[in-house]
């Protein structure tokens, strides 16, 4: 019958002050302690802010009085560092370009059956696609024509460079099965083109 019976009233509200006062700590340590850190970096970042303008002002101030040879390899490592920037962002343009291409090409692919088109050979080199293919029937091919051609940074838009149909020899003789095409366009004008 011990077992039942509950725990003196004596102990029960010096347990209730042992949990309250270690909470009670910890609730106001989580409070300060952002708050300091918060103080602690609007300190570093005027601090930083100092620093940087102080030292603005002394590139400003070095760079009058350094000589005319030095602003010129200055003048020459700036302009070559514009150059390389320049080059970059042509070529990421044209990875974009080409990647929206192809994307077309599939989307337009995987938006009619399988046997509308069937892409036998792709190339690209230098900004030039060239497509080759077999289409069941024209209509197929005018669509495809007509989605690549919504891509707005052609130099020189698709054109349709063959079209012809494709037979194939059964037992007494040929039957048409589709029309072979190779499609040409080009991304960016090739350099000397005015590029």
């Amino acid at each position: 019958m011990l077992n039942l019976m509950p725990p003196p009233a004596t102990g029960h509200p010096i347990m209730r002050r042992d949990i309250q006062w270690p909470m009670a700590l910890g609730l106001l340590l989580g409070l300060l302690y952002p708050m300091a850190q918060e103080m602690e970096a609007s300190k570093a970042l005027s601090s930083d802010r100092s620093i940087t303008a102080s030292n603005s002002q002394l590139a400003l101030a070095s760079s009058v009085a350094v000589s005319p040879a030095a602003q010129a390899e200055a003048q020459e490592a700036l302009s070559l560092r514009r150059a390389s920037l320049t080059f970059l962002e042509r070529r990421q343009a044209q990875r974009d370009d080409v990647t929206e291409v192809q994307e077309i090409w599939l989307l337009s692919r995987l938006g009619s059956s399988q046997a509308a088109v069937k892409l036998q050979a792709q190339q690209w080199q230098m900004g030039q696609f060239s497509w080759e293919g077999v289409a069941a029937h024209s209509g197929h091919l005018d669509t495809l024509l007509h989605r690549l051609n919504r891509f707005s940074r052609w130099a020189e838009a698709p054109v349709l460079v063959r079209l012809q149909p494709e037979t194939t020899v059964q037992n007494l003789g040929s039957s048409v099965t589709g029309l072979t095409f190779q499609l040409q366009a080009s991304v960016h004008s090739q350099p000397g083109r005015g590029s």
